[in-house]
């Protein structure tokens, strides 16, 4: 930690600590936008949208240290959260006379643009606040990252909309969420892990992930139904390392593919992560 005892070169590591803390948040999200700037991606022949003379979909609202808050294009403000953890991640800051890693938890909410706008920063901050406890419950250093899909303009209370809309019509538990970034590690709570199930099912006709998405809500039964229907098919849905699911699609109450399923639409990838771009 810092150096106690001597005022003098408490104060020194304590601006060297927060020169360091901002540094690397200002490189991190650079470093983030360099994949923003690059991206340009063709979906059944349709362009997302296309970066012209470094203009992107995004505007910086709070960028100090690893504070940051931003508005961005609802397709990609999920992976580009993700791109900032992951390149924070590489940074150390120096305390005392050791090093230490950067990490940071992020909390990103995807709604429509006429979402009252107060509403989902105050969501945002409680999602960011919720993954940090549960960051500090684990005993976890790693970087952190939940998120939330809006389609109404209710009540922005993080506990209230995943125990309203996040069980199983058995009690299961929907929601994987939130992931570990930055590690490499591809379990069913890892970043990488959720990015290789999505592009699992984004290879999937629509109307046979929406049919998955819905069994996953009905329960085990109708999941179970729907996996066995589709293996006989030669269809099945992604492996998952370290999740000890049986032919249902559940372990435990829980569900991996709920999570990459929600958001099918409302997210792309910026790189490689979690495996081969379809």
């Amino acid at each position: 930690g810092l150096r106690e005892g001597d005022d003098a070169a408490f104060v020194r590591d304590l601006r060297c600590f927060s020169h360091d803390v901002d540094q690397g948040g200002k490189e991190a999200f650079k470093a983030a936008l360099k994949k923003l700037e690059s991206f340009s991606r063709n979906r059944d022949g349709r362009e997302i949208f296309h970066s012209k003379e470094g203009i992107v979909p995004l505007r910086p609202l709070i960028c100090g240290g690893d504070d940051l808050t931003f508005i961005s294009d609802g397709r990609v403000g999920l992976a580009l959260a993700a791109e900032y953890l992951r390149a924070l991640a590489g940074k150390t800051v120096q305390v005392g006379r050791g090093e230490k890693p950067l990490s940071a938890c992020a909390g990103v909410v995807i709604a429509h643009a006429k979402h009252p706008f107060a509403r989902a920063y105050t969501l945002a901050e409680d999602l960011c606040r919720q993954t940090k406890a549960k960051r500090r419950k684990s005993r976890d250093n790693g970087s952190w990252l939940d998120f939330q899909l809006v389609l109404d303009s209710g009540e922005p209370v993080v506990s209230q909309l995943r125990a309203r809309w996040y069980k199983a019509a058995d009690g299961g538990c929907l929601c994987q969420r939130p992931y570990r970034v930055g590690d490499g590690e591809t379990g069913p709570a890892d970043w990488d892990g959720f990015v290789k199930c999505w592009r699992h099912f984004h290879r999937w006709p629509r109307s046979r992930a929406k049919d998955f998405l819905a069994a996953l809500a009905a329960g085990k039964e109708a999941s179970e139904e729907f996996i066995t229907q589709y293996k006989s098919r030669g269809v099945e849905p992604p492996e998952v390392e370290g999740w000890l699911g049986s032919g249902d699609g559940w372990d435990n109450g829980r569900t991996p593919y709920f999570d990459p399923l929600e958001v099918l639409d409302f997210f792309h990838p910026l790189s490689e992560e979690g495996g081969r771009r379809p």
